[in-house]
C-alpha cells in the first residue's frame, strides 16, 4: 500500500478494532509507505495483540515513510511483529499498550522475529509491563537492529521505557 503522503492518506481504525492483520497464506509480503496508521484499538476484542497491525509467522514486512500513532492495545503493542519487519524514515509515537488486568510487553512494538528500524523515531509510547518504546523477546531466531533513530520519551510499569528484555 502506497499512501500519497502521511498527511494526506490517513487509515483511522475509528477506536474499533485493529487496522491490518496480516498472516499466510493471505500474504506472504506486506508493505506500506507514505501513509499514517492511527487511533487501532484492541484492549475490549478477544485477540489483544497489535493496536494497529499484527504480523504473523513468517510474513515480511518494510514499512518506510509511515506514521503508527495513537493506538490503543490490549496486548503486545501498536505492531507486533511475528515475521521480518523493517522500518525506515518513519514515526512510531503515542501509542497505548494497557491490559484489563495484569503486565504485558511492548507499548509501540513488541518483536517475537527479526526486526530492523532505520532513520525512525519511537517515542512517547507506553505499555503496562515492559518495553515502553520496544520490547522484543530473547532467542537466537530474534534479530533486532536499529541504526540513526531516536528511542525517547516512552514509559514502561515494570522495566525497559525505551526497550525491554535488553536495556536501552
Amino acid at each position: 500500500i502506497n499512501g500519497n503522503g502521511i498527511t494526506n492518506t490517513i487509515i483511522d481504525g475509528s477506536g474499533i478494532e485493529r487496522i491490518f492483520d496480516v498472516f499466510p497464506p493471505a500474504a506472504s509480503t506486506f508493505d506500506i509507505s507514505n501513509l499514517t496508521l492511527q487511533n487501532g484499538d484492541t484492549r475490549t476484542t478477544a485477540f489483544r495483540q497489535g493496536g494497529a497491525i499484527y504480523l504473523h509467522n513468517p510474513v515480511t514486512s518494510t514499512f518506510s515513510s509511515i506514521q503508527v500513532i495513537n493506538n490503543f492495545s490490549g496486548s503486545n503493542g501498536a505492531i507486533d511483529n511475528l515475521g521480518s519487519l523493517t522500518i525506515n524514515n518513519s514515526l512510531i509515537s503515542n501509542n497505548q499498550t494497557i491490559p484489563t488486568s495484569g503486565s504485558t510487553v511492548g507499548g509501540g512494538i513488541r518483536n517475537g522475529g527479526t526486526l530492523s528500524i532505520n532513520n525512525s523515531t519511537i517515542s512517547n509510547n507506553s505499555v503496562r509491563g515492559e518495553g515502553g518504546g520496544i520490547a522484543t523477546t530473547t532467542s537466537e531466531t530474534v534479530i533486532v537492529s536499529i541504526n540513526n533513530s531516536t528511542i525517547s520519551g516512552n514509559t514502561a510499569s515494570v522495566t525497559g521505557g525505551g526497550i525491554g528484555n535488553g536495556g536501552g
